[in-house]
């Protein structure tokens, strides 16, 4: 499975709205769950590749872009604003990202921390 936005379920009422994810909506079973917040300033953030974990992003708050690099050096561009989509992406992607003051983005991995591999050098990743 590619890199792709994936709709999520929401429903929608008087008092707001409501996005679930659903473990048929996403190919792993979630071992970790994180958020990225408090952002005073637009950060840049990612600058690795994970080796063998795939991730979930959704930008519960405000935007960020998101730039993977396929290990064939083919670049897709994602932007996240909607609370009601997120952004799947399979392990052997460089990820960059640039997220705008004030935003909220949630990660959800297949792989639990302890055993999750990163590369930090994107000329190995490339090469490797």
């Amino acid at each position: 499975m590619e890199a792709q936005i994936i709709q999520l379920k929401t429903s929608v009422s008087k008092g707001g709205e409501l996005s679930v994810i659903d473990e048929e909506q996403i190919p792993f079973q979630v071992k970790r769950s994180y958020w990225i917040y408090n952002l005073k300033e637009e950060a840049k953030r990612g600058g690795h590749a994970h080796i063998n974990s795939d991730r979930v992003l959704v930008c519960l708050q405000g935007e960020a872009e998101i730039v993977l690099t396929s290990k064939d050096n083919e670049k897709a561009r994602f932007i996240l604003n909607n609370p009601g989509e997120a952004l799947y992406f399979p392990c052997q992607h460089w990820i960059d990202m640039t997220c705008k003051q004030g935003s909220i983005l949630m990660a959800l991995t297949s792989c639990a921390f302890k055993d999750d591999l990163l590369e930090t050098d994107l000329d190995n990743f490339l090469a490797s």
